[in-house]
């Protein structure tokens, strides 16, 4: 049973890693975009990623729910279209 427990988490890490280090890499372009300060972006889920995502949902009177998904990102890429639209023309 034990063996079966890991090899279990060792396929989920296996093919759920690159899906998430795309999610957080996709993050933090947008985090980066949205003028969030929070080093390379790298793909790597760190402290400042973390800090970053907690400002931004700070900045809209919500709370960060400590889990990087697909929701963050529709967040992120929303905000950032509103962002760009509210840019004056040149």
């Amino acid at each position: 049973m034990k063996k079966l427990a890991t090899l279990i988490c060792f396929l989920l890490l296996t093919f759920s890693t690159p899906a998430l280090a795309n999610d957080v890499r996709a993050a933090q372009q947008l985090l980066t975009e949205l003028g969030y300060n929070l080093g390379p972006v790298d793909g790597s889920y760190g402290g400042k990623t973390e800090q970053a995502l907690i400002k931004f949902y700070a900045a809209q009177n919500k709370k960060f729910d400590g889990k990087l998904n697909a929701n963050e990102i529709k967040d992120l890429e929303s905000s950032l279209s509103v962002s760009i639209a509210a840019r004056p023309k040149l």
